[in-house]
């Protein structure tokens, strides 16, 4: 088997004798193209690319008809609970039944349709730019010292060393033979992450890590791994397990596993009677294995305005500018044109990948909690 990437984005294991056929059949969107138009990906990508598909294997052995029987009831059990759906309100068992299925329904459909975001800090746009692929904090070199550093990778081993043989050889840190701290693992091997955006609220799933976002194609979802929250919170709180990371195609047990007022805001959110978001509940989080490219992986990009222009007359600049710029007095012109040549920069690259691009300037208090549909998306025209 060969670990290809289709025309259309999809990622997945193909024959080796299927690549001699002059046309093929895509394993993910099942669409056909030239054999010519595949690309194959490298060793340590098509190792960590399984992980969703082992994932998925793992949760169709273990979820037989019975067993997702009991999954349904139980949830529909919280969900009445939650919701307040006693039999007061209803004259006949199959009348309340029928609508908890509904509001049930409601839910799935929700985080199936929903985008898959990731926030950053608009700050570091021109980092973003420069490397042209998101990385996670094992690309970018972590203090090895520090105690979220350990505590990532202890959730990640617990949560993926079952689907993923490259975590599971892996050691943290290892020390040579003068003592000297150094990491063995490669970041290829271990995922980027994201948050599942339901109810595709106008400021992203996690405003909290960053007022800009980008949205990735549907395609990522199915080399993506889903957990109801925060790996490592959810270590913290007790030993998360394999059975805690589920694929794409296994979105309601994770119903199981949220909070009460993450899953009531979910039914809320489903049947549409509330208008905003609590940004203090928890997240779908999701963890997205190989490559994030920026040309061929993300659909749109949305820019919160106030942020540069917070930053533009800010006494001491930020620390993610560089240096130069971080320097300049506070309005000056270096560095306004040091964000005007960068949202340029973005402008451009949008225009020639056909990427999608909003500003959004919205105050900061209603971007945070609001639910109102996010203007039309639409791709800048080339300069």
């Amino acid at each position: 088997m060969t670990t290809m990437r289709c025309p259309f984005g999809c990622i997945s294991e193909i024959p080796r004798r299927e690549l001699l056929f002059p046309m093929i059949k895509c394993r993910q969107c099942h669409r056909r193209s030239a054999s010519s138009a595949f690309g194959e990906m490298n060793e340590s990508t098509s190792v960590a690319i399984s992980t969703p598909n082992q994932a998925l294997a793992y949760h169709n052995r273990m979820t037989t008809p019975s067993a997702q029987n009991s999954i349904d009831t139980a949830i529909m059990a919280r969900i009445e609970t939650l919701m307040g759906l006693t039999s007061k309100w209803y004259t006949r068992k199959s009348d309340r039944t029928n609508k908890i299925r509904n509001i049930y329904s409601a839910v799935i459909r929700c985080c199936m349709s929903a985008e898959l975001t990731t926030n950053f800090d608009t700050k570091s746009l021109h980092l973003l730019l420069n490397s042209g692929a998101f990385k996670n904090m094992w690309h970018l070199g972590p203090d090895l010292e520090d105690e979220y550093t350990a505590d990532r990778d202890k959730a990640e081993v617990m949560a993926f060393a079952d689907y993923n043989k490259a975590i599971r050889d892996q050691n943290l840190l290892y020390a040579d033979d003068s003592g000297h701290l150094d990491m063995r693992i490669k970041g290829d091997d271990r995922p980027g992450y994201m948050v599942l955006n339901v109810g595709n609220p106008i400021a992203g799933g996690a405003p909290m890590y960053g007022m800009s976002y980008v949205i990735y194609h549907d395609h990522v979802k199915m080399r993506a791994t889903f957990t109801a929250t925060d790996t490592v919170q959810m270590n913290k709180s007790q030993p998360i397990s394999c059975d805690d990371a589920v694929s794409f195609g296994h979105l309601s047990q994770l119903l199981l596993k949220m909070s009460d007022a993450k899953l009531t805001e979910l039914c809320k959110i489903a049947t549409g009677t509330t208008a905003s978001i609590n940004r203090e509940s928890d997240f779908i989080e999701a963890q997205s294995w190989g490559k994030i490219s920026l040309s061929k992986d993300i659909r749109a990009f949305v820019i919160y305005m106030p942020d540069i222009e917070r930053c533009r007359v800010a006494p001491n600049g930020h620390k993610m500018l560089p240096g130069p710029i971080k320097k300049t007095a506070p309005n000056s012109s270096a560095r306004t044109e040091f964000f005007t040549f960068q949202l340029q920069r973005l402008r451009s690259f949008c225009a020639e990948k056909n990427i999608k691009l909003h500003f959004e300037h919205m105050q900061t208090g209603q971007y945070m909690s609001t639910l109102q549909p996010r203007p039309r998306l639409m791709a800048p025209a080339i300069l």
